[in-house]
């Protein structure tokens, strides 16, 4: 996180992120980092939000913590069960968090959900499988 902190730094200096003042007079706050979590503030712009997006991309190919696809090794050593309960406690739990506070475009929703269908069924870059159950029954609770 040092790292991401460092990009963000560096952005700032050649004047391309565009912190927030919190007061007239007090101090620009550009990102902050609580355990895990990192809220960035700046400037709503379109442009704005790319800097964000280089300075995330630049981080993810420096430390190797790209937000890609389930390791296809991962779908072909857990039982579908396995799978299941990876999908329902992790990988859809994550855009909640940010759904609380954001209404997330369907096609982000949708491509989250391919995302999850995909790794449920073990597909990979260059094999499709059969999906057994339809997704909407996948996604009924426990009780049903």
């Amino acid at each position: 996180m040092e790292k991401l902190s460092h990009i963000i730094t560096q952005k700032l200096l050649e004047g391309v992120w565009k912190p927030v003042k919190v007061s007239r007079g007090g101090p620009d706050i550009s990102h902050l980092f609580f355990a895990d979590d990192l809220i960035r503030f700046g400037q709503a712009s379109l442009r704005q939000a790319e800097v964000m997006r280089e300075c995330l991309d630049s981080f993810s190919d420096l430390s190797g913590q790209e937000q890609q696809r389930l390791a296809t090794w991962k779908s072909a050593t857990l039982s579908l069960a396995g799978r299941i309960t990876l999908i329902k406690s992790v990988a859809s739990a994550i855009p909640v968090y940010a759904m609380q506070s954001v209404k997330l475009p369907i096609e982000v929703c949708n491509k989250l959900d391919k995302l999850n269908r995909e790794f449920l069924w073990g597909h990979s870059v260059d094999q499709r499988k059969i999906h057994l159950i339809n997704w909407e029954t996948t996604c009924l609770p426990k009780s049903k």
